[in-house]
């Protein structure tokens, strides 16, 4: 105590979170009974925040868990190659705040082109937008690892014409059973908070489940288009 100031730690999990201060007591100083009563109200508020952040993290992880398992509802119950990857685009966009969810898949030539893009805006200067070949970013791409920029306009592993709209991104391989159907990249706009690990932890998930919904939903649509070819064969 000193005076007319005091101060207390507020500790969340080891982690100084920050500090209570009360000044100006009247009348007279501050006393030791004084800081006494700061620091318990200063442990117990860390206890407060720490709970709060413990109930935030499990919401965030129901609410991923929640979308996956919607994705793969709906891939199994029926769409075409295009719905399939407009729903893993556009579901991953909402669950990770991002301003764009996006599916890129590789090109004849090596590079990888985007080919849905789910986006509040008009995604017609998105779609067709094409990583080439050489890029600092293909390598990792193409060799299924995930990939996080803090902001996708000045990072150099960057080079499509688009980064210059978007900040933080992460760009997660959709591969299952060793095949690489593509990445799921979601981009958030320049200025807006950077993902956490939280986030790219449970983004990464995702994409596995989803990417996994895809292989199975595509080996499903294989088996009813054979039925139907052996459908008109014993009908010949």
């Amino acid at each position: 105590a000193e005076g007319s100031f005091l101060q207390a730690a507020i500790v969340v999990h080891t982690e100084v979170f920050g500090h209570l201060h009360v000044a100006g007591k009247r009348p007279g100083p501050f006393t030791d009974n004084d800081l006494g009563l700061l620091r318990v109200l200063a442990a117990q508020a860390g206890i407060a925040i720490g709970n709060a952040r413990l109930y935030g993290t499990a919401r965030q992880r129901e609410r991923w868990i929640a979308g996956a398992a919607a994705v793969t509802t709906a891939l199994l119950t029926g769409s075409d190659a295009a719905d399939a990857l407009m729903t893993v685009a556009e579901q991953a966009r909402v669950l990770a705040g991002a301003s764009a969810g996006v599916i890129l898949q590789p090109t004849a030539a090596g590079g990888m082109e985007i080919v849905t893009a789910s986006t509040p805006d008009d995604p017609a200067g998105i779609v067709g937008t094409v990583i080439e070949p050489g890029s600092p970013v293909l390598v990792q791409l193409l060799g299924g690892e995930p990939v996080f920029i803090d902001d996708s306009a000045t990072d150099p592993r960057m080079t499509t014409g688009v980064r210059s709209r978007f900040g933080p991104s992460m760009m997660l391989p959709l591969q299952s059973g060793g095949r690489l159907i593509g990445t799921l990249a979601l981009p958030r706009r320049r200025g807006e908070r950077p993902y956490t690990d939280l986030d790219r932890l449970l983004a990464t998930q995702f994409a596995s489940q989803a990417a996994l919904a895809l292989v199975l939903a595509d080996a499903q649509a294989d088996r009813e288009q054979l039925a139907v070819y052996e459908d008109r064969d014993r009908i010949a």
